[in-house]
């Protein structure tokens, strides 16, 4: 039986959760390319997971393409007949990462059906070692079931002191029991409100943090995030992009020991 991880935020657009998301997917596809990893979605209204991990909705017959796999696609092989290994990675859109398995969401559908809880809680998480979802932000009854099922939630918070005071005083007492950990999204380098900062603070949980990189930023706009963690590989100490891909690598590398129960 693989593990369930969960990204979500009580705060809609503040986050970056699908960017954090992006990151830690990547930085799984460099850091453990033994290791398969499947990766989908749970929001109603969007695309942009699709979008930013693989570029081609845009293109000529993406729409068809995407109709024809992820959850859509696991759905009606469910209904006809059994599910099989081999069916279940059909339905999945093949990416640069060989590691890495994505399945568009159903954005057609409004409410979350038993069927549907099935195929994220359970047949993708029997079928890969890792399943990462991207949680609907706020505190939906689909984003609290499935983060009670998670193997470990992550919770993605913006670099504000004022939410996190809000969230440590309102809102953690809801998700008690769950096996949780905090990500800083979005964060500046130099800024004093730094993971260390809210992790001495509030006692919390840290697993890391997600660096603001123009270059992370730009891919993902592109459709290349996959591509940037490949040209980054081997980036060295004075490049640009090596604190981003360290610090997403220990994030990642925190959140996978998490799930295993480290």
């Amino acid at each position: 039986m693989g593990k369930l991880i969960t990204f979500w935020s009580p705060y809609r657009g503040q986050a970056g959760v699908t960017s954090a998301v992006c990151a830690i997917a990547g930085a799984f596809g460099l850091e453990y390319p033994e290791l398969e990893l499947a990766l989908s979605h749970a929001q109603t209204d969007s695309m942009e997971l699709e979008k930013r991990m693989d570029g081609r909705p845009g293109r000529p017959g993406g729409k068809e393409l995407f109709e024809k796999t992820g959850v859509a696609a696991l759905k009606l092989n469910y209904r006809q007949e059994v599910l099989t290994s081999e069916k279940i990675r059909r339905c999945a859109v093949p990416l640069r990462m060989k590691s890495l398995y994505l399945f568009p969401g159903d954005s057609r559908q409004g409410e979350r059906d038993v069927l549907w809880y099935e195929l994220m809680s359970r047949k993708l998480v029997q079928e890969f070692p890792i399943t990462i979802l991207d949680l609907e932000c706020g505190w939906s009854e689909t984003s609290l079931q499935l983060m009670q099922e998670a193997d470990v939630a992550v919770v993605v918070l913006p670099q504000n002191p004022e939410y996190w005071q809000r969230f440590m005083e309102f809102e953690a007492e809801k998700l008690k029991g769950k096996k949780t950990g905090l990500v800083l999204g979005g964060c500046l380098e130099n800024s004093r409100y730094s993971p260390g900062y809210f992790a001495r603070k509030y006692c919390a949980r840290m697993f890391g943090a997600i660096p603001r990189n123009a270059g992370f930023l730009d891919a993902m706009t592109e459709g290349r995030t996959l591509d940037f963690f490949m040209r980054n590989k081997l980036v060295g100490k004075k490049e640009e992009n090596y604190e981003f891909i360290i610090q997403t690598q220990r994030t990642a590398e925190c959140i996978k020991k998490a799930a295993e129960g480290k």
